[in-house]
């Protein structure tokens, strides 16, 4: 940002000539375009996330059990950064679109361990304790559904070829969100239901 006139510096006239009164400046362009992308891709997003709650809704005739589940999605953020952190890649709106993608796939875990958890409680078994137990008995299917999702994205994040580098980052952040969030729904998940759970 420039210094304003009132302030003395040098370039004092130089602002005059760019902002003179009663004008203004925007960019257009390829800025104007890729913005409105991000606006698409935001409005995306917010729509899964309220289908996805929807369909929990139905399906588990619950409206608590969704919002439990919906923990991983931050979860799948942290992993996203953290990948593209640790390639030196930035965030692109390829990887925007990888993001809204995995909306809809880094729940299944968390699905896996609210099932199980359901078919302990109609056992009697204790509510907490059912939570810990699902997770535990939940941790073959969801490692090897982790494994088969990050393994998938492998050839799109270390693809060569014409064009690659623009798909690279957005396989690159897909597949450490789904890892970071197989990883770590397995920890929170039981911890956040008996944390906010703890009274009833």
């Amino acid at each position: 940002m420039l210094p304003s006139p009132e302030s003395g510096w040098p370039c004092a006239r130089i602002w005059r000539v760019w902002n003179p009164a009663g004008y203004g400046y925007s960019f257009t362009g390829t800025y104007e375009r890729m913005k409105e992308g991000q606006e698409g891709l935001v409005e995306a997003a917010i729509i899964a996330i309220v289908l996805v709650i929807l369909s929990l809704a139905a399906i588990l005739e619950s409206f608590r059990q969704p919002l439990i589940i919906l923990v991983t999605l931050p979860l799948a953020l942290v992993g996203m950064l953290w990948a593209l952190f640790a390639a030196g890649k930035s965030l692109e709106i390829f990887v925007l679109m990888g993001g809204v993608m995995l909306i809809g796939i880094v729940v299944n875990n968390a699905i896996l361990i609210m099932d199980g958890f359901n078919e302990l409680v109609k056992k009697g078994i204790e509510r907490h304790q059912a939570m810990t137990d699902a997770a535990c008995q939940r941790f073959r299917p969801i490692a090897m559904i982790t494994l088969a999702a990050v393994l998938g994205m492998l050839p799109l994040a270390f693809g060569q070829g014409i064009g690659a580098e623009l798909r690279n980052a957005c396989g690159i952040a897909s597949a450490g969100g789904i890892l970071v969030s197989g990883v770590l729904t397995l920890i929170l998940m039981p911890v956040l239901y008996n944390l906010f759970t703890r009274d009833s």
